[in-house]
């Protein structure tokens, strides 16, 4: 009976063993596992701007603000008379302008008034082959460019500055000098913003245009007519 026991016992551990190398022998099987793709991919405008313009960008909408926080006490009642215009917080989703005509108003910030507002100009966004375009037609200074996306509620400009009489078009890169960047912002319904890094602009800090469309003539169209 002992005899028999034994036995038993000794089959039973063998069995146990093969059990246990033949687990050991098994692949285990392959858990399931997702990748994500982290990266994002790259804004055009990121792989065009110069270094300089890198740096600028990266700071402008902070160096706006800080314009703004900073101006002296008649200065600060004229800018909060602008309302959102001049409001750092006011961007809004859908920046993209149609093209067309646009009242172009210049606010100057900095210099030894703080606040300098000047007649309107014309500028216009053009629906060129390259992408949508900004161009100021009229006044001294005639900032132009190209408008790149940049998220939700802003846009790019790389551009350059030509002054009034002058036939060549600089092209962004070309002249540092000459280059500009700034961003696109509509701050309300049919109102935008550009904010321009003057960085030589005889003491003044940034240029703030004002952008309205005008009125179109569209030929054939009815429009309504109030019935009082």
């Amino acid at each position: 009976m002992v005899l028999r026991c034994l036995t038993i016992g000794l089959a039973s551990a063998a069995l146990a063993g093969c059990g246990a190398q033949h687990s050991a022998m098994r692949p285990s099987p392959m858990r399931p596992h997702a990748t994500v793709d982290t990266s994002t991919p790259q804004p055009e405008w990121m792989r065009i701007a110069t270094p300089a313009g890198l740096r600028s960008l990266d700071t402008l909408d902070a160096r706006f603000a800080r314009a703004i926080n900073s101006l002296p006490r008649g200065a600060a009642v004229i800018a909060r008379s602008e309302g959102v215009l001049l409001d750092p917080g006011a961007a809004q989703l859908a920046p993209q302008l149609s093209p067309g005509p646009y009242h172009c108003r210049l606010i100057r910030l900095g210099g030894r008034r703080g606040v300098q507002s000047f007649a309107p100009d014309v500028c216009y966004i053009l629906a060129d082959k390259d992408g949508p375009a900004f161009a100021k037609t009229t006044g001294e200074n005639r900032p132009e460019g190209y408008l790149y996306p940049d998220g939700d509620k802003r846009m790019v400009l790389l551009g350059t500055y030509r002054r009034q009489g002058e036939t060549k078009q600089y092209r962004y890169g070309e002249d540092a000098s000459r280059d500009l960047v700034g961003l696109v912002e509509r701050v309300s319904a049919f109102r935008w913003r550009l904010i321009l890094d003057r960085a030589t602009g005889g003491g003044a800090s940034l240029d703030i245009y004002e952008m309205v469309p005008i009125p179109p003539e569209v030929k054939g169209a009815k429009p309504m007519v109030p019935n009082n």
